[in-house]
């Protein structure tokens, strides 16, 4: 006869099981939880639970996109504290890179020399914007911690870095959410601001922090030589001439980029109304952070008891009161896993070999660094 659900325990193979004594991760309370960390359980609690709570993931890679995301930061920061932008953080950030991804050093190059192009036009661009001329910043590129209470009188801390805050004018204050996009579609963005899970968590955040939101200045930057019009390759020598040295072409794709700004730069405004984050809070944030609090539970004790975290009869018996609520997907989610991408986490998954894997130490990199 099988063994009851109190006497079941799940004991992993010895070569590979996890020796950790308490998860990575303390929770949603404690350590706090990102609209990132939110989108990653979205896309599966499995692989979720074993990044936050043994503290397992992937070896680092490079990606470009993220990375120029990084550095275009790295110049906002230094824009937002006043004076002269030297693109010495950008620069440092970019060293930084190459020393952890030596063999891609060339790409990382690029990146930053597309960067330090880019940025001034944008600038440029932008300086006699009316909203620009009137606006008082009140938070630009600063790290946040709230405290947001669920209607189970349970609490979490909201993390997360706000890009921009500012009041504009007798508009009120406004959310800015700087993005780098590839070929960004401007029709799908406008349309799915206002259940985006990033803007709507941050706005989330405002309101716990004693803001009064209006709404959200979606500001878009179209990544240089990442498909469309300003592309261009370097010339290579031909018999009659020399190829095109790294200024030279740099120089020739500054050249494009000055003709057609508005091509690379684009602001989308959206209001969204306090009744609006109220039903986002309702049907999508508030029953998933109710979800995550009860699994956050079940997993410190699977990791505690060597239990199955798969066992849900078990955990029933354990947690008679943990329960599934009903939510609403938002926009902004990525799944890997259904666009059929695959790793060592999967291999992990199916045969418990942690070949390819690292110990995680920090779940908040970005944010504890300052």
């Amino acid at each position: 006869m099988p063994k009851p659900p109190s006497q079941r325990k799940f004991i992993p193979p010895a070569r590979t099981r996890r020796k950790r004594s308490s998860p990575l991760w303390r929770g949603p309370l404690q350590d706090g939880i990102t609209q990132s960390m939110i989108s990653a359980y979205l896309c599966c609690s499995e692989r979720f639970r074993i990044r936050v709570i043994e503290g397992l993931g992937e070896a680092e890679q490079l990606w470009p996109a993220m990375e120029y995301g990084n550095l275009w930061h790295e110049c906002e920061a230094e824009l937002a504290a006043g004076g002269e932008v030297t693109y010495a953080p950008a620069l440092k950030h970019a060293r930084q890179l190459i020393e952890r991804f030596p063999l891609q050093s060339e790409q990382v190059d690029k990146l930053y020399r597309c960067c330090k192009i880019q940025f001034p036009i944008y600038v440029d661009y932008w300086k006699n914007d009316p909203e620009v001329l009137v606006r008082e910043p009140i938070y630009q590129e600063v790290s946040f911690k709230v405290n947001y209470l669920l209607p189970s009188g349970r609490s979490v801390t909201l993390r997360g870095k706000w890009d921009a805050v500012d009041r504009i004018g007798d508009r009120g204050v406004w959310l800015q959410e700087n993005k780098t996009k590839t070929n960004p579609d401007l029709s799908v963005i406008s349309r799915q601001l206002g259940y985006d899970l990033q803007v709507m968590t941050y706005l989330t955040a405002l309101y716990a922090d004693g803001q009064n939101p209006k709404g959200v200045r979606y500001n878009v930057v179209r990544r240089p030589l990442s498909g469309g019009k300003g592309t261009i390759k370097r010339k290579k020598a031909t018999k009659s001439t020399r190829a095109e040295t790294k200024d030279e072409y740099y120089a020739r794709l500054k050249g494009i980029l000055v003709t057609c700004p508005e091509q690379y730069f684009t602001r989308h405004p959206r209001r969204i109304t306090k009744a609006e984050v109220g039903r986002f809070r309702r049907e999508t944030l508030d029953p998933l952070l109710e979800n995550l609090l009860d699994d956050y539970e079940w997993w410190s004790n699977c990791l505690n008891a060597e239990l199955d975290p798969f066992d849900y009869e078990l955990r029933r018996s354990i947690y008679p009161l943990h329960s599934r609520r009903h939510f609403r997907l938002p926009y902004g989610c990525y799944n890997s896993i259904l666009e059929g991408g695959t790793g060592d986490v999967d291999n992990y998954i199916a045969t418990g070999s942690t070949a390819g894997l690292v110990q995680i130490e920090n779940l908040f990199p970005e944010l504890d660094e300052e």
